[in-house]
């Protein structure tokens, strides 16, 4: 009973851990998408998608 509860805890772990990384990875493919028809934010582009920030936030310090 006791090894059961372990894994069944650590299954869901896993599951919410690969839902966040899937997320982030397509924010990060957003952000690259941008850096093609953009070179000159290219740096800015990796380092917004470094912190995890949304493509909204990378857009709204592009225009500026």
């Amino acid at each position: 009973m006791t090894t059961t509860t372990a894994t069944t805890t650590t299954m869901a772990t896993t599951t919410t851990t690969t839902m966040a990384t899937t997320t982030t990875m397509s924010s990060y493919e957003r952000e690259h998408r941008t850096e093609r028809t953009n070179g000159g934010q290219r740096l800015t582009n990796d380092l917004l998608a470094a912190m995890g920030m949304e493509m909204g936030m990378g857009k709204a310090i592009a225009e500026r």
